[in-house]
């Protein structure tokens, strides 16, 4: 791994650690507006559940996973 690749993965540890760090930290800064109550109720089911393979590849092929990320 090039020194420069692996500068830029430290770099990118480093905020995503400081993100969760930060995001542990519940103030009213940080906090958006509460979620409605049946929005709440179909993401816990989503968060909990997942997608069976059917939601899966209709999802992917709505919203693709897109290539070369970071």
């Amino acid at each position: 791994m090039s020194e420069n690749r692996k500068s830029k993965k430290r770099k990118i540890q480093e905020l995503l650690q400081d993100l969760l760090e930060n995001s542990k930290k519940k103030t009213s800064d940080n906090l958006g507006p509460e979620v409605h109550c049946d929005i709440l109720d179909l993401l816990s089911v989503f968060l909990s559940k997942g997608l069976d393979a059917d939601g899966r590849k209709t999802t992917l092929e709505k919203y693709p996973i897109l290539k070369g990320g970071f």
